[in-house]
């Protein structure tokens, strides 16, 4: 074996071993005392979702104090699927709150101890 093809062995060997260890990320979720709906009015990279709250009429979805989960995709996330304010504009209410709702989790989840696992 010459030492060229010795040292492309050596050097796919490495990248495999470095490339496929396990990193752990960590994600700190947003606890806020404040009213959901302050928050998305004042978040200005939450405006097309603020967009659609107003499109659907739903402010009371998020006016009040209960516990709940709401995965709000930032602008650039929706941009990123084709959808901008003015997408928003052109839907009817109906369709606006199913967008809505399907980012609202009514109760708190929990997980017990060890049933969320990382990949």
């Amino acid at each position: 074996m010459t030492k060229l093809t010795a040292l492309i062995l050596f050097c796919t060997i490495v990248v495999t071993v470095v490339s496929c260890a396990k990193k752990n990320i960590t994600i700190q979720p947003i606890v806020s005392s404040t009213p959901l709906q302050a928050l998305i009015n004042s978040d200005t990279s939450l405006s097309i979702y603020y967009a659609a709250v107003k499109k659907a009429n739903d402010n009371a979805l998020y006016a009040g104090t209960d516990s709940a989960i709401v995965l709000i995709p930032v602008d650039s996330a929706f941009a990123a699927q084709g959808i901008s304010v003015t997408t928003i504009n052109a839907m009817s209410a109906a369709a606006a709150d199913s967008l809505l709702r399907y980012y609202y989790v009514p109760a708190p989840v929990t997980l017990a101890p060890g049933i969320y696992k990382a990949y």
